[in-house]
């Protein structure tokens, strides 16, 4: 007996991605299926390591990110309550190991679906395809929005759309400048640069471990596209 189905056939019956299952692919996900904690800060996957299961993240945030040789690192996106991981996906689909990197970003709740099971899945159930798929295709769509961004927008005009999004509603961004530096691709001392220039025009404040916007409207100017 699976010591998670009681739990699994709760998510099967609630999660609005699972809903639509038919009885065999339900059957497989109830049998096979494990509700696993991950505490906050643990790395799930590293680069080279194989891939062993299919999550779809029921409880908390993952952030992916690639590090380069250098240590520099960017984050490719991140996984909210609902979402599966393009990355296992696409090592479970090639056969392939991981090719960057997950770590826990706050306590996680996960339902894992082992490999074989995946590709069972895969094989016999058109809707849970469908639910891999589409979510691979837009994950992908995400990925391009951030080449793009990376390769043709100027990087204060995205570091102004970074604060934005991400300030609570104080006006607060509770992040590092290596944290921001992670979100842009980009280097921690490009960061604090820029965060000078802003602070010397009156837009933001620089305070330890997080940055205050003091110009809303001057930002906003600053991150919409011509």
């Amino acid at each position: 007996m699976n010591p998670s189905a009681d739990r699994i056939e709760e998510v099967l019956s609630t999660h609005p991605a699972l809903a639509g299952l038919d009885g065999p692919a339900r059957a497989i996900i109830r049998e096979q299926g494990r509700i696993v904690n991950i505490p906050a800060g643990q790395v799930i996957f590293a680069p080279g390591d194989p891939c062993t299961l299919y999550p779809l993240v029921l409880q908390g945030s993952i952030a992916a990110r690639k590090i380069s040789d250098t240590g520099r690192e960017i984050l490719l996106y991140r996984l909210n309550p609902g979402d599966s991981c393009i990355l296992s996906t696409a090592a479970l689909l090639a056969g392939s190991m991981h090719e960057a990197e997950a770590i826990a970003e706050t306590d996680l709740t996960v339902l894992a679906i082992p490999a074989p099971a995946f590709h069972r899945l895969i094989d016999a159930s058109p809707a849970f395809r469908q639910i891999a798929f589409s979510t691979f295709a837009t994950r992908i769509a995400d990925l391009m929005m951030l080449v793009e961004d990376i390769a043709f927008h100027r990087l204060d005009q995205r570091l102004a759309q970074c604060l934005l999004r991400l300030a609570g509603e104080d006006g607060v961004v509770r992040l590092t400048h290596e944290a921001l530096a992670i979100e842009l691709g980009t280097a921690r001392e490009v960061v604090s640069r820029l965060l000078r220039e802003f602070a010397a025009r009156g837009w933001s404040e620089s305070r330890r471990g997080q940055v205050i916007i003091r110009n809303r409207p001057a930002l906003e100017r600053l991150a919409s596209p011509l």
